[in-house]
């Protein structure tokens, strides 16, 4: 796909209002065209419109459209706190899930994270999901490959410019991977980072300076 093309997308939400809210969003950003909106799954439809990501409010349907449609990207959107719907959407590996209560920002996020090829989930389901035993293999999906990388560095404590070196990135990307680790983390100061970091493994303390 070129930078020109817009993302193909399709919403399956049985929820009128909110798919409406949806539908009007997404057709007001550039980058995507809303191919279909449909209150429930349609095989054939998905067939015809060849999309590359489904937005859907239904783990059934999420279901259907990874057992039968490779290489479409799923994003589900769960009611809040529904840990036995996350629970299970983790386990059929879908590549995002955001709660119905979020505001447009997030979903948008979330929408390009994974048509770039990442996975995403919110920090509020992150901390959810964590409060049952499954915090240490949610990582990868809370933040991305670079994401890490920048957090690594940060507990070490290098500044935006030795990272950017490091990974041979601008300042500013590094600036902003770091705003959104401290976004999906919940986390607004150093001491915090550096203590994530050495919780999950990502560094050791001798790496610590």
């Amino acid at each position: 796909m070129t930078s020109d093309t817009p993302w193909r997308v399709i919403l399956i939400e049985p929820q009128t209002l909110l798919r409406t809210l949806l539908a009007k969003a997404i057709n007001l950003d550039p980058r995507f065209i809303l191919l279909a909106d449909d209150p429930i799954f349609n095989a054939e439809l998905v067939c015809e419109k060849d999309p590359q990501l489904v937005i859907t409010g239904d783990v059934d349907t999420a279901e259907l459209v990874l057992k039968n449609f490779l290489g479409i990207r799923i994003l589900v959107l769960t009611d809040p706190n529904d840990l036995p719907s996350l629970k299970r959407l983790k386990k059929l590996g879908v590549h995002g899930c955001v709660e119905k209560d979020q505001p447009w920002e997030i979903v948008e996020e979330a929408i390009t994270e994974i048509l770039s090829g990442c996975n995403y989930v919110t920090a509020k389901q992150y901390q959810l999901l964590k409060q049952h035993d499954d915090h240490m293999r949610l990582i990868d999906d809370l933040l991305g490959p670079r994401e890490r990388e920048t957090l690594k560095y940060l507990a070490q404590g290098l500044s935006c410019q030795e990272i950017a070196d490091q990974l041979k990135l601008s300042r500013r990307s590094v600036e902003t991977y770091r705003f959104r680790i401290r976004k999906k983390l919940n986390i607004r100061n150093q001491a915090r980072l550096v203590e994530f970091a050495f919780r999950n493994g990502l560094v050791k303390p001798s790496d610590i300076k």
